[in-house]
């Protein structure tokens, strides 16, 4: 009878440590995009300060801004 109780207990806990590892993967996994977001942001904001720290550069208030209108043309015109 023991033998029984212990198969089963090997099976039991089996089952959990598979279901342990496929979950760690999941997590790996997800922890690897997580990375890559941040070093993304990260970057953008890194471009962001060295234009103005470098190049000097700066958003014109809205009074040097000008807006250009493009006449509107179809496909079937060219």
């Amino acid at each position: 009878m023991m033998v029984v109780f212990q198969v089963f207990e090997y099976r039991h806990d089996y089952r959990d440590l598979s279901a342990y590892m496929r979950e760690r993967d999941d997590l790996n996994a997800e922890w690897g995009r997580l990375l890559i977001e941040q070093q993304t942001f990260g970057a953008t904001a890194q471009i962001g300060s060295r234009a103005v720290t470098q190049l000097r550069m700066f958003s014109p208030p809205a009074t040097q801004t000008v807006v250009i209108s493009l006449p509107m043309t179809s496909k079937q015109d060219k």
